[in-house]
């Protein structure tokens, strides 16, 4: 029995280790985050919208000039949500702001767009469907970035009913913070809506 006892501390002594490692990690992202809805998505949601926000192609252009964010908005219970290219800001860890990208600015500086649309979303971004019940919700076109030039018709305004959503890739220019691990906000501005909304994520 006595000598069990040592044993038996090396083991404890192990685990609280292992525990502090995992804790280390989580903590290396930044505070304040939204709920994570995916291997690679955050959703925050109301009453009245709900908004997610995923980043899995976007972890591959940490380097680029441009970087994409796969986006669905839910339109929940409002008479409708006006969604067009001023609608989305991108915010940085410092606070800055920055714009939708245009398509011209795409089409001359960034060279994945074609390779960003053969890369299919992640199943857990799919799994977020149901997660916000936008399986009983019907999906409306928007086309914010085709994936070549001439190849499809623009979107630059989109009328979401009630119980209606939009699933679309679209692109910002590279923050001067850049991506990786900062604290990033996806703020939607609708005239139906009384305030700004934000979903706040990261990018790993």
């Amino acid at each position: 029995m006595k000598m069990r006892l040592p044993f038996i501390l090396f083991i404890l002594a192990s685990l609280f280790l292992v525990a502090c490692g995992t804790q280390n990690v989580e903590t290396d992202l930044p505070a304040g985050l939204d709920v994570k809805s995916g291997a690679y998505s955050y959703k925050f949601e109301d009453r009245e919208v709900s908004v997610v926000v995923d980043y899995e192609v976007a972890r591959l252009r940490k380097e680029e000039k441009y970087f994409p964010l796969d986006v669905m908005i839910a339109n929940k219970k409002l008479a409708s949500v006006t969604v067009t290219r001023d609608s989305l800001i991108l915010i940085d860890a410092n606070g800055k702001s920055y714009s939708m990208a245009t398509i011209q600015e795409i089409q001359d500086n960034y060279d994945k767009l074609w390779a960003d649309s053969q890369y299919k979303k992640s199943s857990a971004f799919t799994d977020t469907q149901a997660l916000t019940s936008f399986t009983s919700f019907q999906q409306q076109r928007s086309n914010f970035f085709p994936e070549a030039a001439g190849g499809a018709r623009v979107t630059n305004r989109v009328i979401i009913r009630p119980r209606g959503y939009v699933d679309d890739r679209i692109y910002f220019p590279m923050p001067e913070t850049g991506i990786e691990k900062q604290k990033l906000i996806l703020r939607l501005v609708a005239s139906e809506l009384e305030a700004p909304f934000d979903v706040v994520f990261t990018i790993k």
